[in-house]
């Protein structure tokens, strides 16, 4: 589809439960964005599964290095928190309930719907 020119917005509606989520990175050392490394501009990775979905990365444009604006820094620092918040909200309901977790049965369904 992208041989053809077709633009990556165009897709919209077109295809069944396709998202488009576009995003400046800066750090390339983390999977899957690690698969950007090797793309030119207008390059695109082959389809892979992460998070139990279905992806495909397109690099439109590289960036020359310049200093983050306020925005990409709050955004960077909420997604970068995130995690810490989740661990630590889940240690509080661990805490107040008991909570037995089967880690082996969610990696079941994982791998049923992959």
């Amino acid at each position: 589809m992208f041989e053809s020119g077709v633009p990556v917005d165009s897709l919209i509606g077109q295809v069944q439960g396709l998202t488009i989520r576009r995003d400046i990175v800066t750090n390339l050392d983390e999977h899957p964005l690690t698969l950007l490394s090797d793309l030119e501009e207008g390059g695109y990775t082959e389809p892979y599964t992460f998070r139990a979905r279905r992806n495909l990365l397109l690099l439109q444009t590289i960036h020359e290095p310049r200093q983050m604006t306020f925005e990409e820094a709050y955004h960077r620092l909420v997604s970068d928190y995130q995690p810490i918040r989740e661990q630590e909200w889940l240690q509080t309901l661990r805490q107040r309930y008991s909570v037995k977790t089967h880690p082996e049965k969610l990696q079941e369904i994982v791998s049923e719907r992959s």
